[in-house]
């Protein structure tokens, strides 16, 4: 049996002066970044790391398109990990120092 939970869609985020281009901006540095750190690997990454580039130019395409076309349903990615990463890298600064 198959429960189904319709939930409410989320508001529009406001408009204001600058959103989409910063929306654009923050579409591309996510997905480039992570082909970069695939394309900086250390280890031969192969046939898997082309993948990973190549579905990164894609994310990044779909990505672009919602925040320019559809710009008050994107969400910029920067203001949702930015605390797990400041997170992060308080933690290892407190292990840097511990040791």
């Amino acid at each position: 049996m198959w429960m189904v939970f319709a939930r409410t869609p989320r508001a529009d985020m406001p408009m204001w002066r600058g959103r989409r281009a910063l929306a654009v901006l923050d579409a591309m540095l996510w997905p480039a970044s992570a082909a970069a750190a695939v394309g900086m690997a250390t280890v031969p990454t192969g046939l898997a790391g082309d993948f990973v580039v190549v579905g990164c130019g894609l994310l990044t395409a779909r990505r672009c398109w919602t925040a320019w076309a559809r710009n008050p349903r994107y969400r910029f990615t920067v203001a949702r990990w930015s605390s797990a990463l400041l997170a992060l890298a308080i933690l290892g600064a407190g292990l840097a120092i511990a040791t």
